[in-house]
């Protein structure tokens, strides 16, 4: 009997190859340069609608695409209820409606167009526009 022939030294780069490509078929499904799926494309693409529905003088087709916004999934509206707490974060102070009582100052008054929110990282992509109560009386010139 023969003894084996002897097998030639290995470069490595062989073995290496095997292993990277192994790596990359394990990360296919969570690689960084992969396109993102639909449902993360919602935020942005509604994002761009309201940006349009903005822009536009028709207000009915405005309110037309922003009802198509509010039935996106993983979008929510926000609509505050009459006489909530003003909040910056997810309002924007469009117009001030005279107080008559002094509870009344910073509170909603009406909502004059609905904001929107990604439910899922909770990112406001438009504030609600809302008027708000307020006095004349400016507590910075106070005595």
């Amino acid at each position: 009997m023969k003894p084996p022939r002897p097998r030639p030294p290995r470069t490595g780069a062989l073995p290496l190859r095997r292993i990277a490509a192994r790596r990359l078929l394990r990360q296919a499904g969570t690689r960084a340069d992969a396109p993102p799926s639909p449902a993360q494309q919602l935020p942005g693409v509604a994002a761009d609608l309201l940006a349009v529905a903005d822009r536009l003088t028709n207000r009915e087709l405005a309110r037309r695409i922003r009802a198509v916004v509010a039935r996106l999934p993983g979008i929510v509206t926000i609509s505050p209820e009459p006489g909530s707490r003003f909040d910056p974060a997810a309002h924007s102070w469009a117009e001030t409606r005279e107080a008559t009582e002094p509870q009344q100052c910073d509170r909603v008054a009406d909502v004059l167009d609905p904001g929107f929110r990604d439910s899922h990282t909770r990112k406001v992509l438009k504030p609600a526009r809302v008027a708000v109560y307020d006095t004349e009386e400016n507590p910075h010139d106070r005595p």
